[in-house]
């Protein structure tokens, strides 16, 4: 169990699997603020009609108190859309990069967010990042906002902030591929993980180097993303030959095809990927490049 705010509201969620490898979360009540919160974990009687009515669940009572003391004192709880509203141009949906208080709100909504992650406050740091990149869109700040997400365990919203990058930019599929990863289905991602290496080889180079102790720009930022039967899945996709035979093709004739692979190709990729089998040859069929 778990608690998450809401506008005024405190949430009391907790997270399971639908027997199909996502995660969903189910609303087993609310508070009317996070005061209310606290004042109802601190009821005995309370907890014991809670703990009673789910009694398959793990509830840790202490954990949840201490969690709404959280929520209680942060500065987040006590921003409010009023305050947001102090000058005109926060009514707006964006910031114009001309409007001259434009820097100093975007240096204010980075501050908070660096600030609340340092505290070990994700939700709040999350809700400030969503509100950074709603009032400066761009690819860096849904990224940001993706990467929290993800950290979050909502996999589905993090697929979709990441599905705003360009289409032909690497990092938006690497990104969806880690996220998928963790949501637990490999197999879901193996679609933006060719395209990936088709946009970008560096980065799947990187982890090999990773692998080997040495350092790499992407996984110091984002490898923590990916769970290790998600790097294990990447690397067993891209070890194998026939993979990096079509992306070396490729290369060479200086073209980045939308697919690289597509029906009974993709199959076989599929199946030794999930046997960790990087070098078994696959027959040169016309399934395999569609150029």
């Amino acid at each position: 169990m778990f608690l998450r705010r809401m506008g005024k509201k405190i949430l009391l969620l907790h997270s399971y699997r639908d027997g199909t490898g996502k995660v969903r979360q189910r609303r087993l009540g609310d508070f009317a603020n996070p005061r209310e919160a606290v004042r109802q974990l601190r009821d005995k009687k309370w907890r014991q009609q809670l703990a009673a009515s789910y009694p398959q669940l793990e509830f840790e009572g202490e954990r949840l108190l201490e969690r709404a003391r959280v929520l209680l004192q942060s500065p987040a709880a006590r921003r409010t859309q009023k305050s947001r509203e102090a000058t005109p141009a926060s009514r707006r949906g964006c910031w114009h990069p001309d409007d001259p208080s434009a820097a100093g709100h975007l240096q204010t909504l980075r501050e908070t967010v660096e600030r609340l992650q340092n505290a070990g406050l994700l939700e709040e740091a999350c809700a400030a990042q969503a509100e950074l990149a709603r009032s400066f869109p761009g690819q860096q700040a849904w990224v940001d906002h993706g990467v929290l997400l993800q950290r979050l365990g909502r996999w589905d919203e993090a697929v979709q902030e990441y599905s705003r990058l360009p289409y032909r930019d690497s990092l938006r599929h690497y990104q969806i591929a880690s996220a998928l990863c963790a949501r637990g289905n490999p197999e879901e991602s193996l679609e933006h993980v060719f395209r990936a290496l088709t946009w970008d080889r560096k980065i799947a180079d990187g982890l090999l180097k990773v692998e080997k102790g040495q350092e790499a720009a992407y996984w110091r930022l984002y490898g923590d993303l990916w769970t290790p039967d998600a790097k294990k899945f990447l690397l067993a996709v891209y070890n194998q030959s026939v993979v990096k035979m079509v992306l070396a093709r490729a290369h060479r004739q200086g073209v980045k095809p939308r697919r690289l692979f597509r029906g009974h190709a993709i199959s076989v990729i599929l199946e030794q990927a999930r046997d960790g089998v990087a070098y078994r040859k696959l027959p040169t069929t016309r399934e395999i490049v569609d150029f």
